[in-house]
This record gives C-alpha cells, sequence and structure tokens, in this order.
C-alpha cells in the first residue's frame, strides 16, 4: 500500500484507538500530546474523533501519528498494523483501561461506522 491508500484505512480515529505503548497500555491523550511535540491535549482529542484526514493539516497529520507510535512509511510496523486488522481486532488492551466505557468504547463504534 501506498502511503494516501494506508491513510484511508488508518483514519485518525484507528491511530487513536492502535496509540499505545509497547507492553500494551494505551497511550493516555496527554501522552500523545507530549509525544507530537506541538499538539495540545485537547487538539489530538479532536483529531480522535475525525474518521478521515479531510481538513487535518500534513503537519497536523505527521505530528498526531508521531504522538500515536505510527509511520505510514514504516512497512514493517504497518504489517502488523495491518494484520491485527485483518484479525478482526478486539482492542482487548482498550478494555483494560478505566477510561474505555466513557471514551475508548465510542471511538471503537465511531471506527466501526466509518469502516
Amino acid at each position: 500500500m501506498n502511503f494516501w491508500t494506508t491513510a484511508e484505512v488508518f483514519n485518525p480515529v484507528l491511530c487513536r484507538l492502535m496509540a499505545r505503548h509497547k507492553r500494551g497500555r494505551v497511550l493516555t491523550n496527554e501522552e500523545i500530546a507530549i509525544r507530537s511535540k506541538v499538539l495540545p491535549a485537547v487538539q489530538v482529542i479532536a483529531i480522535s474523533q475525525r474518521t478521515s484526514w479531510e481538513y487535518v493539516s500534513v503537519v497536523t497529520m505527521r505530528a498526531y501519528l508521531t504522538g500515536c507510535g505510527l509511520d505510514f512509511e514504516d512497512r514493517p510496523r504497518m504489517k502488523v498494523a495491518m494484520d491485527y486488522l485483518k484479525r478482526n481486532p478486539s482492542f482487548a488492551y482498550l478494555k483494560r483501561d478505566p477510561e474505555y466505557e466513557t471514551f475508548y468504547k465510542p471511538l471503537i463504534q465511531l471506527w466501526l461506522t466509518s469502516i
């Protein structure tokens, strides 16, 4: 897949759902903001609610992806992510988070309606 095809599959809400530490703990909005180096947490939350990259600048998109720990040009990493999607993901790591019901479950539902 090329960059833009990958961006169509991995929309902002899906990128947020997949943002986690290597050991499985979910990245908080604040952690994503810090990792992005430029985005405030409130903007991370706003982008997380989007089902497409439309109206998101390339600079903002890059910062958001960096914060989420994704790089559409990193073929091995994106293959792992794509393989996860092909297995009908359950997002089990999100269900262990205290914010699952209030934040992540609505994001999962938003993502499911966008595919």
